[in-house]
């Protein structure tokens, strides 16, 4: 059993050698196998590496800039910038000159350098379209006169035609003395008595004869027909200025000014010159009853009694009722008849002021004609039976109102822009204007007796407030003053960087508050009694008055403002809530008053520069 076991181990033994040597013979194979593998995909890559071999790029020192901007900032240095103030560098005179001028071509083939050849030591030049006739005209009368017309002036010249005779005059003088002076005498020829002697005769060259009495007669006869026409065309031309030219009043106290005017059938008489016209056919066509007893249109009607008369609730207006027309220009100022309202009167910038009918015919009543330019603010008395007017003449009148007559003329060193009346105080009146004062001004003797002196501009406005104690004073420095009435001293400085000038004023009904027309298109409102502090939370916005003088006002009650606004429109603003409560479109042009009626609830009138005025109710 032991030589069997032991067989067996010996044959168990030698298979494990002969696998365990198959095994080693295999895995030499597969070694084998891999090397080779290996080696051959070591040429393959080796292969693949030498064909994509590129060559090495060239190192450049100098490489190409990008200079772009380089070049654009040498195209600009080209061009001349007009709008450059400050030159750091000192060019010379024909490299600044010959510069193109920098902006858009008109088209491709338009040239710069066209421009550049303009400009030249005198100045530059510019294409214009002239007519060749009219230009040689102008250009020989220049080299032979020293005048030549001036084609802005035109328009000018049409318009102050007195301007365009002194202007003609001036060059028929010039003319005259360069004809005098160039003119040339024809001298005669020497006589030679001898005929038969031929050594004198020298034909065409013969010497002239100068004879200097006989050229001094000859100028002196020139002199006096000269003289003779210019006489004439004096006298001509005087007579054309009279027609369209009113010459100014003189100024005149209030005695010696009543005892100038007299009453021709309609018309009122100033020194032989018509002053005033009444118009008022119409009127007594309306109410016979005036006509029947002969009463003065100036006097009110029976129907119209005191109890009429009360102040109610106020209401913005709904509707146009009535257009005034008549005025030939802008209207500026327009004022209520006193209490009663059954008249208005207007100023105009054509010289003239009228009284207009409001309740009945609503027709023109009577014309006043003392000025000679513009009317700029009018103000009636207390009771209406007179009023001051202002205008550009530098002529303050004090007028009657029912028979148009002149009660006084008072002269201004400068043009007056407000005028104010004091109902305590009957014979004087206060006048503000140009000359950076405000005048206190006697009626009876036209002289002043005050002087308000401490504006740094012209005057705007004169408000009276404090049961006409006190003077409240605007000006274009931007400024508010206060003044105690007859004493020239400055109670109350309002004056701020943040302040615009004022244009107008207007006292609350309560008289307790002031409103201020702003340039600025705002309405401030400051106290009218105590410290005349700003309400600086109380404004009222919306319209536009930048430029122009709009007055500003108050209903009767004190419950609405109204303005007028540059575009035409009229404004109401509530007073307790500041708001726009209404707006109308009331003129084309700017609406440059407006005023609320004495006592009727919901009518007032506007004033327009476009000659109109409105009632509105």
């Amino acid at each position: 059993m032991d030589l069997l076991k032991g067989y067996n181990d010996y044959n168990e033994s030698d298979i494990e050698r002969e696998d365990e040597s198959k095994e080693i013979s295999s895995n030499k194979n597969d070694d084998t196998e891999y090397i080779e593998n290996k080696e051959k995909n070591d040429k393959d890559q080796n292969n693949y590496d030498l064909i994509n071999i590129r060559p090495i790029n060239a190192f450049n020192c100098a490489p190409d800039i990008n200079t772009y901007d380089l070049e654009i900032k040498c195209y600009k240095e080209k061009f001349q910038n007009i709008e450059k103030k400050i030159m750091f560098d000192n060019p010379e005179f024909h490299n600044i000159l010959n510069r193109p001028q920098q902006g858009p071509s008109i088209n491709e083939q338009y040239n710069f350098l066209k421009n550049a050849y303009k400009n030249h030591y005198n100045g530059s030049i510019e294409t214009t379209f002239v007519n060749k006739n009219i230009f040689d005209y102008q250009y020989n009368q220049f080299n032979v006169t020293g005048i030549a017309e001036n084609p802005a002036l035109k328009n000018y010249y049409k318009n102050n035609y007195a301007n365009y005779l002194v202007a003609k005059n001036i060059n028929e003088r010039k003319n005259m003395h360069e004809d005098l002076n160039f003119k040339k005498h024809k001298k005669k020829r020497s006589k030679n008595n001898d005929d038969n002697i031929l050594d004198k005769y020298k034909g065409p060259w013969e010497e002239k004869e100068t004879n200097k009495k006989e050229q001094n007669e000859e100028k002196e006869d020139l002199l006096n027909d000269n003289k003779k026409a210019k006489t004439d065309n004096d006298d001509n031309n005087d007579k054309k200025i009279n027609r369209y030219i009113l010459t100014k009043l003189e100024a005149c106290a209030y005695e010696e000014a009543i005892k100038n005017n007299i009453i021709k059938e309609k018309n009122t008489l100033y020194n032989d010159k018509i002053i005033s016209t009444l118009h008022l056919n119409e009127e007594l066509n309306d109410d016979d009853n005036m006509g029947f007893y002969n009463k003065s249109w100036f006097q009110l009607p029976a129907e119209y009694k005191e109890r009429d008369f009360m102040i109610e609730e106020n209401f913005p207006p709904k509707k146009e009722i009535h257009t005034y027309k008549g005025h030939k220009m802008g209207v500026q100022k327009i004022r209520f008849f006193p209490k009663y309202g059954n008249y208005l009167l207007s100023a105009s910038l054509d010289n003239t002021l009228k009284l207009w009918s409001v309740y009945k015919s609503k027709s023109c009543i009577r014309t006043y004609k003392g000025h000679f330019k513009g009317v700029k603010d009018v103000l009636f008395d207390n009771d209406g039976s007179s009023f001051l007017s202002c205008s550009y003449d530098n002529n303050v009148i004090y007028w009657d109102t029912e028979y148009g007559k002149i009660k006084g003329i008072y002269n201004q060193k400068k043009t007056p822009y407000c005028l104010c009346l004091n109902p305590d105080d009957t014979n004087t009146f206060l006048v503000g204007g140009a000359n950076n004062k405000i005048c206190h001004i006697d009626f009876r003797t036209g002289n002043i007796e005050l002087e308000y002196n401490e504006h740094l501009q012209a005057i705007n406005t004169i408000t009276l407030c404090e049961n006409n104690k006190k003077l409240i004073s605007t000006s274009d420095d931007k400024k508010i003053f206060i003044w105690e009435y007859g004493l020239p001293v400055v109670v109350k400085y309002i004056s701020d960087a943040s302040m615009f000038s004022i244009t107008s004023v207007s006292v609350h009904p309560s008289n307790n508050f002031f409103l201020c027309q702003s340039m600025n298109n705002v309405i401030t409102v400051y106290e009218a009694t105590g410290k005349f502090r700003l309400f600086s939370k109380k404004t009222f916005k919306g319209h536009h008055n930048i430029g122009y003088s709009i007055n500003v006002s108050c209903s009767n009650d004190g419950k609405y403002v109204i303005s007028g606004d540059s575009n035409g429109g009229l404004f109401i603003w509530n007073w307790k809530k500041m708001v726009n409560f209404k707006n109308i479109k009331a003129h084309k042009n700017v609406c440059i008053d407006c005023v609320w009626h004495p006592f009727k609830t919901s009518m007032l009138a506007t004033a327009s520069w476009d000659g109109t005025i409105k009632l509105w109710e």
